[in-house]
């Protein structure tokens, strides 16, 4: 269990989605450009960056990555907004050890991230074309996370769950 912990302890994966979050291209719909509802989607490439430093066979920690959100703006100022994200899912071949059978075997382990979001925006209109955008606000992030014994085709650890909470700004 101990390499499953690295896996998802590393932090690096929290990181690297988040990253994707803020760079991901956007496309929103608003009513008004100063203020009312919107609703947009999002998608690029994620980069679960740094969790296939250590490993030790072939690795992919780069997916498609999508956000879907909504929120009001109260005036050309100040808004909030909430949406789901999928981080993707990142997979690495490495040698594991099969507790029932007490032997090293061929294994992978895989993780998908997602989350929830609520955000505070505050934006400084430059002029009628450009803006700057600040946000800052709160995920719940959810990495689930299985071993497989790829020898045998056997599911050795699947679906465990780490979640947790963090701010995070841009």
């Amino acid at each position: 269990m101990v390499l499953s912990d690295r896996f998802i302890s590393s932090g690096s994966v929290l990181v690297g989605a988040l990253l994707l979050f803020f760079t991901m291209t956007s496309v929103g719909v608003a009513q008004d450009k100063n203020k009312g509802f919107y609703l947009g989607v999002g998608a690029g490439q994620a980069d679960q960056k740094d969790t296939c430093d250590d490993a030790f066979e072939s690795c992919d920690d780069t997916d498609l990555g999508w956000k879907v959100f909504g929120g009001y703006k109260f005036n050309q100022c100040f808004g909030l907004e909430t949406g789901a994200v999928d981080f993707g899912e990142s997979e690495f071949d490495t040698p594991i050890l099969n507790l029932d059978t007490l032997t090293i075997v061929p294994g992978a382990l895989r993780a998908k991230v997602d989350g929830f979001f609520l955000t505070s925006l505050v934006e400084w209109p430059v002029n009628d074309k450009f803006s700057v955008l600040a946000k800052l606000g709160m995920i719940y992030w959810d990495v689930e996370f299985s071993i497989t014994d790829t020898a045998d085709n056997l599911e050795l650890i699947g679906d465990e769950d780490k979640n947790g909470t963090d701010i995070f700004f841009g």
